[in-house]
């Protein structure tokens, strides 16, 4: 079983282990200020991205959680954080770019006013994160991206409880779908992770990497904030994953001691 730990603080001395993943919790709203210089850590095409946002408030967030993601890689490889070098893989997903393409592996999503980080030193990882709401067309969604057993669990679930099952169900997908790097291409219907287990640790039942694989693929909930659920989609070989809010002092504390990556 993978071991979650949570901290309320990142020590100074924190080292990301061989058999560790780590998710750093980022609240946008408070820290998405959008100054020039959260601005000046991004490249080209994400600043780019940004601007086609409608609304400042989702510019703002956007760029908080973008900056954070440098932040958070850049203390991890000792670089200054407009240094990181991130590019793209053929099948969109992010990553790090050129000698260091294999040195660690992230993932990042937002939603509303919360953002995650997740960071491994094994191998790919995915991780969702979504506010818990109420959506009016939720059975027909239901329909279109959960299995039938999927479903059955949703609905044994009480009615104070079902949109908070529906988006459980929901960031376990989009996790995994953005591990293994499918997206879009991926046939939710064709993918069921565990709808039964009693733990926050769910299998792959079917899908490309289901857990009887060599890939072994581990899907855990994770409790990051409230009103949000959230999911990670952990390689196999990890032991233990770390989760921590995110301050940008904390990460720029010790930027000029080396790498906290272990590997």
């Amino acid at each position: 079983m993978i071991a979650v730990q949570c901290s309320t603080a990142l020590p100074a001395d924190w080292q990301l282990g061989t058999e560790a993943a780590a998710v750093f919790t980022i609240e946008l709203d408070p820290d998405a200020a959008s100054s020039p210089s959260e601005r000046d850590l991004l490249d080209a095409g994400e600043r780019a991205r940004a601007a086609r946002f409608r609304f400042p408030l989702l510019q703002r967030r956007y760029i908080a959680a973008h900056a954070a993601l440098r932040r958070v890689l850049a203390r991890a490889l000792a670089l200054a954080p407009e240094r990181v070098p991130l590019g793209v893989r053929a099948d969109g997903k992010p990553t790090l770019a050129g000698e260091l393409a294999r040195a660690l592996w992230f993932n990042l999503s937002h939603s509303a006013g919360v953002a995650v980080v997740a960071l491994s030193a094994i191998g790919e990882l995915g991780v969702d994160v979504e506010e818990i709401r109420r959506l009016p067309d939720a059975d027909e969604v239901a329909r279109r991206v959960f299995t039938a057993a999927e479903r059955a669990a949703i609905e044994r679930a009480s009615p104070t409880r079902r949109d908070r099952a529906f988006f459980a169900a929901w960031t376990r997908k989009e996790a995994y779908i953005k591990a293994t790097g499918e997206g879009l291409r991926a046939s939710l219907l064709d993918l069921e992770i565990d709808p039964e287990s009693s733990s926050a640790e769910r299998a792959v039942l079917h899908g490309r990497g289901a857990s009887t694989s060599e890939v072994g693929w581990r899907i855990l909930d994770l409790e990051l904030a409230p009103g949000f659920a959230a999911a990670l989609a952990a390689p196999r070989g990890t032991a233990v994953v770390e989760c921590y809010p995110y301050a940008a002092a904390d990460l720029r504390s010790r930027a000029d001691a080396g790498a906290w990556c272990s590997r």
